[in-house]
This record gives structure tokens, sequence and C-alpha cells, in this order.
């Protein structure tokens, strides 16, 4: 016969009020400093060592005019291809410090120094 114990266990996240950044998980009520009250299971994996705090963050929801702890993501940019980036550069710019080259058809781009050779030659695989 197997016996399990299930303790409920009181957890706070102290965060930044300006920024949201976690900055502790107490498992004892703060007495100063912004905090909300949260599960155990809400960040078993900072806990347990296999994620950092930078991974999440307190946000304020308007709505509800509540506090929440998310978790970051990489949507924060919606795609880490220079194909999808590069439309940010300007097309034409007056005494520029760096020149970016698209080479359609070697696949390429090559960035280069205002009177100077070229930096970097970036292929694509």
């Amino acid at each position: 016969m197997k016996l399990s114990i299930t303790v409920v266990n009181e957890r706070y996240a102290v965060f930044d009020p300006i920024t949201g950044e976690l900055l502790s998980l107490p498992n004892v009520k703060p007495t100063e400093g912004s905090y909300i009250s949260i599960a155990d299971d809400e960040v078993k994996g900072i806990i347990e060592g296999k994620e950092s705090m930078n991974f999440y963050y307190v946000h304020y929801v308007k709505r509800t005019k509540t506090y929440e702890l998310r978790q970051r993501t990489n949507h924060d940019i919606d795609s880490y291809f220079v194909d999808d980036l590069i439309h940010e550069l300007p097309a034409e710019a007056e005494n520029p410090d760096i020149t970016v080259t698209k080479n359609v058809k070697d696949k390429s781009l090559a960035l280069t120094r205002a009177n100077q050779k070229e930096i970097k030659n970036y292929k694509r695989k």
C-alpha cells in the first residue's frame, strides 16, 4: 500500500512594480514590497532549478485590476529570420555607417562599414 502526502505550501512572487521583473519566490509572506500569492506548480521549474526566474514576469491585467505571473515567450520577436527582419532597414540613407547588401543569387548578405572593406559576409545554408 502506497501512502502519499500532499503539502500545500504558500508561495509568493516578489516583483518590481515598474518593470514586473521577478525578484524572489519566498515561501513566507513578505512584509514589504510588491508581491502576489502563487501556486507552487506555477514556478515548479524555477524551484527545481530547471528554469531561470528571468523566464517569468508579473503582469498587471487592467481588465480585472489584478497581477498575474506570466512566462516570457520568444514571441516578442515574431521571427529570427533575416529575410523577415531586413525590411526594417531603410532602403536608402545619406552617409550610412553600415551598408547591408543582399545578394539574392548567392543567398547572402554583406555588411560594409562606411569607407572600408567588407566586414562580414553571411551566407544562407
